[in-house]
């Protein structure tokens, strides 16, 4: 989301989200504005790749069944349906 945010933020401010285009604006750019930009982006990245502060998403995203799982379950219902 600040990832979005910030990228938005950047394209209503610059007009444009080239590079060359923004650096060469900035340095007549509110110095509170950049640093909010910046920790905007920051935020997003971070949030985006799950390190430390923002990790909490991950482990629950990693227990989706997989096919070895499925295919597991399946066997364990056939075997516990003739039993």
């Amino acid at each position: 989301m600040g990832l979005s945010i910030g990228f938005f933020i950047i394209f209503a401010l610059f007009g444009s989200l080239n590079y060359a285009t923004i650096f060469s604006i900035t340095p007549f750019m509110n110095e509170t504005t950049i640093t909010i930009i910046g920790l905007l982006l920051l935020t997003g990245a971070m949030a985006k790749s799950a390190q430390i502060p923002l990790h909490s998403w991950l482990p629950g995203s990693m227990e989706g069944l997989t096919n070895y799982k499925i295919k597991y379950n399946f066997f364990l219902l056939f075997i516990f349906f003739f039993i």
